[in-house]
Parts: structure tokens; sequence; C-alpha cells
């Protein structure tokens, strides 16, 4: 199965609030944001962003050019339907990241849990070029994987597990790692999953 017929299936089949990444807030996130001190037109994409409501707090402290993408359409529908008028602020892209072409470059690249389940080195270096084409000089990058000793596979998927050097190494020289942490989400089933969480400058 391919993956967007796979993440299709996903939100045609279940609650997205009971998903084991759903948040019901993004505080974390968006307080590590904060700490960035970003000038409100900084352009921000959060790479399978989907449902997620980084977006909404990011309109509410007054960012005024994201982006969000995302390969499940329903995903990207659920969270216009939430923001209502508001959706309109926000460019949409219903896209594979490995296998679109983007016309921006971007201040903030946000990714939680969408780079772990790339676990073909090709899928993974696409990825990786989007990225390095796609920044601005001195942009920052917020990834967030499974970690080393959390769960191995997600949604039925398999997945790559990070620790901070390994995305360091993966991310390559011109990255250059500012802080990492690790976290435990609790999924709405009540388990516990180890969470890796790397913040970049790009030096490019």
């Amino acid at each position: 199965m391919d993956r967007h017929t796979h993440w299709k299936n996903v939100y045609d089949q279940k609650d997205h609030t009971r998903v084991s990444w759903y948040q019901a807030d993004c505080a974390d996130a968006l307080a590590q944001i904060k700490l960035l001190n970003l000038p409100k037109n900084a352009t921000i994409i959060d790479i399978g962003g989907g449902a997620s409501r980084l977006v909404d707090s990011l309109l509410n402290e007054g960012f005024k050019a994201l982006t969000v993408l995302d390969i499940a359409e329903k995903s990207l529908k659920i969270a216009q339907h939430r923001l209502a008028q508001n959706a309109a602020q926000i460019h949409w892209i219903c896209a594979d990241i490995t296998q679109t072409v983007l016309l921006e470059r971007y201040d903030l690249w946000h990714d939680r849990a969408a780079f772990h389940f790339l676990t073909n080195p090709e899928d993974q270096q696409r990825y990786l070029t989007a990225l390095r084409e796609h920044l601005n000089p001195g942009a920052y990058v917020m990834l967030a994987t499974f970690a080393k000793g959390g769960p191995e596979k997600c949604s039925d998927l398999i997945v790559e597990q990070y620790d901070a050097a390994k995305m360091k190494k993966t991310l390559g020289p011109k990255f250059e790692l500012l802080t990492s942490y690790q976290t435990h989400h609790e999924t709405p089933g009540g388990s516990s999953q180890l969470f890796q969480h790397c913040i970049f400058k790009f030096n490019g």
C-alpha cells in the first residue's frame, strides 16, 4: 500500500482525536518556538501538521506566514473546519514531502512525527534535499521523532528511531544542534511514547 492510501485510510477509519499522536494542545512546541524570538512575519512550515493544533496557536501568537503540509487531505480539512474563517490565512499543501516541490523558503521548519516514518534511505534523502533547499540562511529546524528505546511501529508502520547524535549526523554539518531533549507523549489510549526532540540552526 502506498503512503497516500495508507494515511487516507487512517483518517477515513479513525476519529482523529483517538489516533496515538493526537495532542489536545501543542504547548511544548509553542514554548520552544517562542524561545527562538522569530518575527511575526517569519515563514513557518509544519510538515505532517495535518489536524494538529499548532497552527491555531501560531495564529493566536500573531504569526502571519504559516504553511501546513500533510499527505492526508482529510487531516487538513479537519484543521480547516476547526479554524473556520481563519483557515484562509494559512497556506495548505496536500502532498508527500518526498514527492513535492515547495515554492518558498522558510525561517522555521517544524516536523513532529513525520520524518521517522521514512525508513527508506532514498525517501530520507529526498526529504533532506527538500529541507536544505527550502530554508533561509539562519533558519531553524525542529524535529521530533520516536527516540531510541521508544516505539518501533506506529499506525502499523515501522519507524526509524533517533537520538540527538544520530539526527545531527543525518542532517549533516550545515545544521548546528542548539538543543535536544526527550519527552513522554501520553496517547489517547493511555500508553506512553518516548520522543526525541532536536532543534537545529541552518548555517547554509
